[in-house]
């Protein structure tokens, strides 16, 4: 189905590098309204490490 989607051809990457920012800002602006809950807290930071791995 992914494939239909044309996510995974050559020349769509435009798509992943507007979204990853958008999605950076939105985890980070929820890790630190919910700094103090510790599994959400975890949570967001395993977002964050997966936005980042895939955007470099």
């Amino acid at each position: 189905m992914m494939e239909q989607l044309g996510i995974f051809h050559s020349g769509q990457q435009w798509f992943f590098l507007v979204l990853t920012p958008i999605v950076l800002v939105v985890a980070l602006w929820f890790l630190w309204k919910k700094m103090a809950q510790n599994w959400y807290f975890i949570g967001l930071l395993c977002i964050i490490a997966v936005v980042l791995g895939k955007f470099y």
